[in-house]
């Protein structure tokens, strides 16, 4: 049966779905939902389903050319380590902030962790990786976590990303390769998929790649976002992490320990991860204001001064509903039974 804390959110589903379910097999029907696109403001509108036995959201129909969603602008795709003058010195700051947010040294960091967190590191700094852990990051952009781990003596680290132009290959020996999971070999003790899994469209055949290629004692962290949460019950088609159509799943606890299973892994720990982002955007979305129009250059400055005035609220309350169990994300530990 589906989980007791994923309730069908306001406003109310508009139609069934007939299914089947991706992840638990479930024929339905579903509860059905119209979503608009609007990171880009182009609010084409995509139809969801939730799964009515394991609570898993998920896109009706997977687009033929996902590519075409993301453009090359696309944010995971920012440069690391070059540009211009102010390209460089956000480069620093975030060097400032990945220290803090891998072994939590420094004052500034610890700020700027806070108001701009980075989110991979963390999950790596908790399985305790050493310098000469092969560590790989799927979905990875442009590779700024992993760029951090090159410069700071972990010698064995790679991304692969099928949506990235093309292969990268910075001076610190990192290489991006523009390839998906299904393409890698090797042994790797570490694999990181920090809001990837929710953008490919065959869950299972991905994780089961992940437990092959996962060494004896090694760790699989995935994190996504989850409707195990306030935000999908509160914002429902209005909560900016669904990002229609990027986001073809959106798995509840339940689903996910199914998926898991199924690829022959075990769910070891989870960890709640909420972004302050999820307010104010979501908020926004609920009034028809695109993600193009907060972040655009056409963003006033008293949006941005009172955004900046609520942040710590928003900060209070994300941690808030991570104790709670209700975050918006969650990290899975995975590993081999």
């Amino acid at each position: 049966m589906r989980q007791a804390d994923i309730r069908e959110p306001a406003p109310a589903s508009i139609a069934t779905e007939p299914g089947p379910c991706r992840i638990c097999g479930h024929a339905g029907p579903h509860p059905a939902y119209q979503v608009p696109e609007m990171l880009y403001a182009t609010r084409e509108i995509f139809p969801y389903f939730l799964c009515a036995d394991c609570g898993c959201l998920q896109i009706a129909a997977i687009p033929g050319d996902l590519g075409r969603y993301y453009p090359s602008h696309y944010y995971s795709f920012a440069p690391v380590g070059h540009g211009n003058a102010w390209r460089r010195f956000k480069d620093r700051l975030e060097w400032k902030r990945d220290r803090f947010a891998f072994d939590g040294a420094g004052l500034i960091g610890r700020l700027l962790q806070m108001a701009l967190p980075e989110v991979a590191l963390p999950k790596l700094a908790k399985v305790k990786p050493d310098r000469d852990a092969r560590i790989l990051e799927v979905g990875s952009g442009s590779g700024r976590a992993l760029y951090f781990l090159a410069d700071n003596g972990f010698r064995h680290v790679a991304g692969v990303d099928p949506f990235i132009a093309e292969t990268v290959r910075y001076p610190n020996g990192l290489v991006i390769h523009k390839q998906d999971i299904l393409q890698t070999e090797g042994k790797w003790d570490v694999i990181l998929f920090n809001h990837s899994l929710e953008h490919i469209p065959d869950n299972l055949a991905t994780l089961r790649k992940a437990a092959d290629l996962l060494s004896d004692g090694g760790t699989c962290i995935v994190e996504v976002p989850t409707v195990s949460s306030w935000a999908w019950r509160h914002y429902g088609i209005h909560w900016a992490s669904l990002d229609a159509p990027r986001h073809i799943y959106l798995h509840s606890l339940e689903s996910f320990g199914i998926l898991a299973e199924r690829a022959g892994l075990r769910v070891a720990e989870t960890q709640y991860n909420s972004n302050p982002w999820q307010f104010w955007a979501s908020d926004n979305y609920l009034r028809g204001v695109t993600h193009m129009a907060l972040r655009g250059p056409g963003e006033s400055l008293g949006y941005r001064l009172r955004r900046g005035a609520g942040f710590v609220s928003q900060y209070l309350r994300a941690r808030r509903l991570d104790r709670q169990g209700q975050g918006d994300a969650v990290a899975f530990y995975l590993r081999k039974p």
